[in-house]
């Protein structure tokens, strides 16, 4: 009897001893294989990370659609920095009403009473005077048109491990770096949709658009990224993304199809901008004489400025003079 209580007990114990190394064995093998996952050399009394290497790719676009800059107003902004409710523009509702009921026209009675500024404020404007250009584009749009393509091809990386260890290089150090925009900006006025997506009601916009436009920046990379590997991504962005307002990317709005690219080579790019799309002096005189995009936008900008004059308004208002219509 005392024997196979021993025997029972020298069974327990083996049990308990080969579970134990069971589960040693299992910890260590899985430490190994972590480390092995991680790429680190785990030794007894160090670990060793390895460095990683940036490769740098010059980037050459040039567009194969126009470009639709949508940078905010100085207005909106200004509404957005200062108080809301009716006082935020400092006149109130009755106020307003009471001039309408006056029969008093005023620029506040229009809704668009400075349409070129409009289009001056549309445009990103280079915060530093060096630099082959005066337009810049944000680098940001860049970067979300590459993140836009990688969930439409299973198997490539995340967009995590994009954002990690592939980003634009550029020479001035910001929250938001520029990249250097070619091409000579138009005046254009389109009809638009404002308002919540469930009342949304029509108006008009005037900004800037690029028929023709290029532009060049700096990626910076690292493995498992290849050079192949980005420039595919940056060809596949610029057909199925495309940067600034309409683009693809943007559901209803992208079907004008706007801000489509493709990639050139150094040679083909350069003799663009400097033949075709002109760079910094002739991009100033578009930005304070600009020419007009289409039939629509001079109709509607002529007589925009055909009622500020009857109205003793013009003097008021910063406007194209070589756009003026006659005097009635």
């Amino acid at each position: 009897m005392a024997t196979a209580k021993t025997a029972t007990k020298e069974s327990k114990v083996k049990k308990a001893a080969t579970k134990t190394a069971t589960k040693t064995a299992t910890k260590a093998a899985t430490k190994e294989a972590k480390g092995k996952k991680a790429n680190l050399n785990i030794t007894s009394d160090r670990v060793e990370i390895p460095r990683l290497v940036e490769e740098r790719l010059m980037i050459f676009i040039v567009g194969t659609s126009p470009y639709v800059p949508h940078r905010l107003s100085t207005d909106v902004l200004k509404v957005f920095a200062g108080p809301r409710g009716s006082k935020a523009n400092g006149t109130s509702k009755a106020a307003a009403k009471a001039e309408g009921n006056g029969g008093i026209i005023t620029l506040n009675s229009y809704s668009h009473p400075e349409m070129f500024k409009e289009f001056q404020e549309s445009l990103y404007i280079k915060r530093r005077e060096t630099g082959e250009t005066y337009f810049t584009l944000p680098a940001g749009g860049v970067k979300g048109a590459i993140e836009f393509v990688l969930p439409h091809f299973p198997g490539v990386a995340s967009k995590n491990s994009l954002n990690r260890l592939v980003h634009l290089i550029t020479d001035y150090k910001k929250a938001q770096p520029e990249v250097e925009l070619f091409g000579i900006p138009r005046m254009w006025t389109t009809n638009v949709t404002v308002g919540p997506w469930n009342s949304r009601s029509p108006d008009v916009r005037t900004r800037a658009i690029f028929p023709e436009w290029a532009a060049c920046f700096c990626i910076g990379y690292q493995a498992p990224y290849t050079k192949e590997t980005i420039l595919n991504i940056i060809h596949n962005a610029g057909h199925m993304a495309g940067l600034g307002d309409g683009r693809a990317e943007t559901g209803g709005n992208g079907k004008f199809n706007a801000g489509t690219f493709e990639l050139v080579n150094e040679s083909e790019f350069y003799r663009l901008t400097c033949v075709k799309y002109g760079k910094k002096a002739a991009q100033i005189e578009a930005f304070n004489d600009p020419h007009l995009f289409d039939r629509d936008t001079e109709e509607v900008y002529t007589h925009n400025l055909a009622t500020l004059r009857q109205h003793n308004l013009l003097s008021k208002v910063a406007y194209v003079k070589r756009h003026l219509p006659p005097a009635a």
